[in-house]
This record gives C-alpha cells, sequence and structure tokens, in this order.
C-alpha cells in the first residue's frame, strides 16, 4: 500500500497524519475497526508469504543428504565461513597422531619396522611389499585376495581373457537377488528346459521360487535354472547379458564380455581372473548368496526329478575353513574356480582360469590359500566410529567427528604400516541427526589410497536453534493480529477526542 505523497514510499509519517485524520468520517468504531483489521492484515500478509517461502527454502536445503563441503586436508578448514572448532583428538592408541599442521596421521606399530605401501598395477590394487616365493601353479591364470580389504596379494596374468564357463553363474545370481526376492515365483520356458550340460530337469511351464532355483544354479550348476532367471529379470537372454556386462563396469570388472547367463561356450563370452574376482567379492556381500554358496547338500523335489544336490566345489569338503563359492569346465574354458576360505576373522578368495584338471586346479587353489594364509593379515588401520575431530554444537558442548567405517590395510606378517591422513568436512550449516555425514577421510600410503573416501559423521545430533517463522504458530498470529487492531482503534479514538486547531470544544 503506497502513501499518495511525491516520495511513493510505502508509507511515511506525513501520510500517516493524513491518513489517522481520514478516519473522523467512520461513525462507526464497529466499521472503524473492521477496516484497520482488513488495513493490518494487508500490511502483515506480504511478511507472512516471505518467512513461509524462506522456511519453504530451507526444507529443500535440509532435504540434501550430506549437506557439506569438501575439504582436502585439515588446514583448509579455517578458510570455511563460521570455521569450526577443531581438536584432534587420539581415541585408538598412543601409536596414532593426527597432525592438524602436517596434514597427516602416522600409525605405526611398536614391533615392526617396515611399511606396507599399496600400488596399482594393470588396473589392481598390489601390495607393494610382496612376500615373495609363491608356489608355482599350473593354472593359466589366478589371483587371491584379501575379501576384507580388496586387495590383490597375488596374480599370474590377472587380466589375460579366458573363457569363464559355469563361474559366469556368480555373476547371474548376484543380479538375480539385487533385482529380485528369494519367494519370487519363476516360470520354466521351453528354452530353459532344452538347455543342455548341467540342468535340474525343469520342465516347461514348471513353476519355482527364485531361492530354490539359486541353489539349483550354484550347487548343482543348472543351466535351464540360469535361462530361467535371465528371462524372468531381463525379459531374455540377451537383455539379461546387457544387464550382466553393465553391472560388471560399475564393479570394475571392465575386461569382460558376457553374452549367456550360464557360461556356454560362445566367443564372445570371457573375462578375467581380476574381473571375477571383483564380481565374487561383490557376491559374497550379500548374505542370501553367501549361504547358498556354503551349503553342501541340498534336497530337491521338482516336477519331474527328485535328488539331493551336492555342491559341485569340492573344495568346500576338503579344504579347513572354505566358505565357497564355485566351479566350473568346458571343452573350450577347461577347468575354472573360485574359492573363499575364513580362519578367524580372515578371509582370502583365489580365482583360476584354465586348469587342464580338477585335481591340478584344486591343488592349485590349496596352495594359494595356504600360503596367504600363512604370510598376510588384515589390520585395522582405523576403526569405525574412531573421533577425528570435534565440532562444538550451538549451544557450545562437544560434538564428535566419528568414522562411519573402519579403515583396513592388507599387511604382510612382520610388516607394519605407515599412512597419511587428509581430513577434510565442514561445520554443519542446517539442524542435523546423529550419523549425519560431514566429511570424507581420505587414508593413503606415499600418494596410494588404501581408503577411498572414507565417510565421517556426526556421532552426536546437531541442532540450530533459529526463531520460528511468523505463520507457525496460528494462535500467537491471531493475538498480534488483535492486538494491533485494538491499539489502532485507541489510538484513533484519542486522536478523534481532540478537537482541530482553530476549533472550540463541545
Amino acid at each position: 500500500m503506497k502513501c499518495r505523497c511525491k516520495y511513493k514510499r510505502k508509507f511515511c509519517f506525513s501520510c500517516a497524519q493524513a491518513s489517522l485524520k481520514s478516519l473522523r468520517r467512520f461513525k462507526s468504531r464497529w466499521q472503524l475497526t473492521m477496516t484497520l483489521v482488513a488495513l493490518l492484515g494487508t500490511w502483515l500478509t506480504p511478511l507472512s508469504a516471505q518467512a513461509s517461502t524462506a522456511q519453504s527454502r530451507s526444507l529443500r536445503v535440509n532435504s540434501i543428504p550430506g549437506n557439506f563441503e569438501k575439504r582436502s586436508s585439515i588446514a583448509n578448514l579455517g578458510s570455511f565461513d563460521n570455521p569450526p572448532i577443531l581438536n584432534i583428538v587420539n581415541p585408538v592408541s598412543p601409536s596414532l597422531t593426527l597432525q592438524n599442521s602436517g596434514l597427516s596421521s602416522h600409525v605405526q606399530s611398536a614391533t615392526n619396522a617396515d611399511s606396507l605401501n599399496v600400488v596399482v598395477r594393470d588396473g589392481m590394487p598390489y601390495t607393494a611389499t610382496p612376500v615373495a616365493n609363491w608356489p608355482a601353479i599350473v593354472s593359466q591364470s589366478a589371483v587371491v585376495v584379501d575379501l576384507n580389504t580388496g586387495t590383490v596379494i597375488y596374480g599370474k596374468d590377472p587380466l589375460a581373457r579366458h573363457y569363464p564357463a559355469s563361474i559366469t553363474k556368480i555373476l547371474t545370481a548376484l543380479i538375480a537377488l539385487q533385482r529380485g526376492h528369494l519367494t519370487d515365483r519363476l516360470t520354466t520356458s521351453k528354452l530353459a528346459a532344452e538347455q543342455g550340460g548341467n540342468r535340474v530337469y525343469l520342465v516347461p511351464g514348471e513353476v519355482e521360487p527364485l531361492e530354490k532355483l539359486l541353489y539349483g544354479l550354484m550347487l548343482n550348476s543348472g543351466n535351464d535354472a540360469a535361462v530361467v532367471i535371465a528371462q524372468k529379470y531381463g525379459g531374455s537372454v540377451s537383455h539379461f547379458a546387457e544387464m550382466m556386462n553393465e553391472e560388471a563396469v560399475a564393479l570394475g570388472a571392465t575386461h569382460s564380455h558376457f553374452d549367456n547367463p550360464n557360461g556356454m561356450p560362445d566367443p564372445n563370452h570371457w573375462t578375467t581372473a581380476y574381473d571375477m574376482a571383483r564380481i565374487t567379492e561383490a557376491a559374497m556381500k550379500i548374505p542370501e548368496f553367501d549361504k547358498i554358496v556354503s551349503t553342501k547338500t541340498y534336497k530337491w523335489t521338482g516336477k519331474d526329478w527328485t535328488s539331493t544336490l551336492v555342491n559341485l566345489n569340492h573344495m568346500l569338503f576338503t579344504y579347513p575353513g572354505a566358505i565357497g563359492v564355485k566351479t566350473g569346465f568346458t571343452m573350450a574354458a577347461h577347468e575354472t574356480l573360485v574359492v573363499a576360505a575364513k580362519r578367524g576373522s580372515q578371509t582370502f578368495l583365489a580365482v583360476l582360469m584354465d586348469a587342464p584338471l580338477d585335481a591340478q586346479i584344486r591343488n592349485d587353489a590349496t596352495q594359494l590359500l595356504n600360503f596367504a594364509f600363512a604370510h598376510y593379515r588384515t589390520q585395522t588401520v582405523l576403526p569405525k566410529g574412531s573421533v577425528v575431530a570435534v565440532v562444538k554444537n550451538p549451544d557450545g558442548t562437544a560434538n564428535s567427528i566419528v568414522t562411519d567405517a573402519p579403515c583396513l590395510a592388507t599387511v604382510p606378517i612382520g610388516h607394519s604400516i605407515q599412512t597419511q591422513v587428509h581430513l577434510g568436512w565442514s561445520v554443519p550449516k542446517t539442524s542435523m541427526p546423529a550419523n549425519s555425514p560431514v566429511g570424507i577421510l581420505q587414508v593413503s600410503q606415499n600418494g596410494q589410497e588404501l581408503s577411498t573416501n572414507l565417510p565421517v559423521v556426526l556421532k552426536d545430533p546437531y541442532t540450530l536453534h533459529k526463531a520460528p517463522p511468523i505463520d507457525a504458530h496460528p494462535f500467537e498470529l491471531a493475538l498480534l493480529f488483535a492486538g494491533g487492531a485494538l491499539a489502532l482503534v485507541l489510538l484513533v479514538s484519542k486522536f478523534r477526542a481532540r478537537p482541530e486547531p482553530g476549533q472550540s470544544g463541545p
């Protein structure tokens, strides 16, 4: 509501006086009050709308998970707006020191003086201090991986292309568990029932749950079960193969091309020992997959075939600590094997490809796993929940910033690790609950990363105390409205009671 003076402002003192004088024309106090209320509402509405808009904008910002700014090092924290109160603490052990000025951390063992360095060769992370004298093997290609860290500790031509045969089914099962549920009902097609090689003898129209088909797939290597799964979750075998290739790339298995879900010989179907290690590593993180591949026997009752399935992975019966995962064989691929074993908290995975005989590939796997258990271990650099910094809450209390996951490293037995920690985080700009991400911790050794972007989170809730928006409390707003109107009425009544200059009173 703009005034009529030459300044064209929303309101000015001279216009206010003129407005009050004009109010004398109202004969009824009720008419005067309602007019003033309407006028007050006209002035308050833009303010209320503005407050509502500001609140909505704030909610949109708050809805972004992990609303924080990345910083490359501790030293950069001082350049923030509202710089954090930074206290570097040592919750792990006296050997851990986070240096604010040096931007580094050193984790040292009191008993070992050597260091671990992780390097990348041919796209794979290796330990830079490999243990000498790994056993000679017959298999043409192989890798050994610490499943706790994903670090490759041994490789023999790990990126050489080979036909995978039935270890392909590891990827098939992985995608099925990602896209489906164990209780899903799958119908057997004519194409699936016509598959050759290992089968669970499904017949066209037979309906089975996904869980049962996965046991038939992984224990008995059922080629028919693989096609049923592919048609269910891919729509067709060809489209499911596209899904397999997309998933492989997403897992870092970029040296492969899959053309079918069961590993039947095909010139366009190949992989590498390294890629199969990456795929199996992801699959073993799924509890249902882990349970299935470690099962030794399974009672199968189908429409036309009843049997007790015995896991074709003989390592489950012969190697101490074996927990899976899959064998394969075709005339083109020869023997292939993926096997995992666990002893205590240590778990290793071996992938072997292209061996002449089953006995030879199992002997190769036994030697490699024995050597890994005897010479390597997983060491914790930073446990989950380690306090890496402290920020002050708005009320002045301390709030710890902690690691959201453990940082682990694969270490040759008798060696220690020396690492650098680069911490980047920012003070929350909005209220956040506990465990909200506020930064990144990068752990490396001589520039080679042990842990990439390890998230750090708030240990406790962080609450900003802000005044409520004007439209947040309708009752209080109504009182404000009525009080303002009453005050104006009283003011006008007092003004009307005074005679204008030059006039006599009654």
